[in-house]
């Protein structure tokens, strides 16, 4: 699958929520051990803390290429055309 598309900041009224986890701090305690631990206000400024949500606007996906390619095209997604 190619999609195409843009990414949005986001943030804790924004896009991405995390209903069962405090600003997504927790679902990424795996990484503790790597050395990355954000804290549960890691994604509170205006940007998102730099964590970006991918929104496809169009997509081609296939199981045989070329020969069943499939175009999709998304109309309706949140921040078209800004």
């Amino acid at each position: 699958m190619f999609p195409t598309g843009y990414g949005l900041p986001t943030t804790t009224e924004g896009m991405l929520s995390w209903p069962d986890v405090e600003n997504g701090a927790e679902a990424y305690a795996k990484y503790h051990t790597l050395g990355y631990s954000p804290g549960p206000d890691s994604w509170s400024d205006k940007d998102g803390g730099g964590l970006r949500v991918l929104v496809p606007t169009r997509a081609l996906a296939w199981f045989s290429f070329p020969s069943d390619a499939t175009r999709f095209t998304f109309t309706d997604v949140p921040g078209a055309g800004s």
